[in-house]
């Protein structure tokens, strides 16, 4: 119970602090809404909740290694901008990824429902 009280902190704590993971909690929900209006399939929402899972994941790995990075120097040095922006860009190409499988799910739906 002591793992889940920790987990469920961290989470917290990286959504209060954390202003691109409430962005991406956002689009989160504009997807499931979207989603459940669309009335997706089992593979469509799973791929959805992959696909957003890493997102937020990641987001938080990203802003634990910046959090960490910052306690342990300061100032700036090469090797953690190197750090940083490495899992930024880890960040970055999970969204572009999700955005595009987000299209490939979304795009055809809205597509039929114009044309309907």
């Amino acid at each position: 119970m002591k793992s889940f009280y920790h987990a469920t902190n961290g989470i917290i704590s990286a959504f209060i602090s954390e202003r691109n993971l409430r962005i991406h909690f956002v689009l989160l929900c504009i997807c499931i809404i979207c989603a459940f209006a669309f009335q997706c399939s089992s593979m469509e929402w799973c791929l959805i909740i992959l696909c957003s899972s890493m997102v937020i994941s990641l987001e938080m790995v990203n802003t634990s290694l910046e959090k960490l990075s910052d306690h342990v120097h300061q100032d700036f040095h090469l090797a953690i901008k190197f750090v940083k922006d490495i899992a930024a860009g880890a960040v970055f190409i999970s969204s572009i990824a999700s955005f595009l499988i987000g299209l490939f799910i979304f795009i055809p739906k809205f597509s039929n429902a114009l044309y309907s």
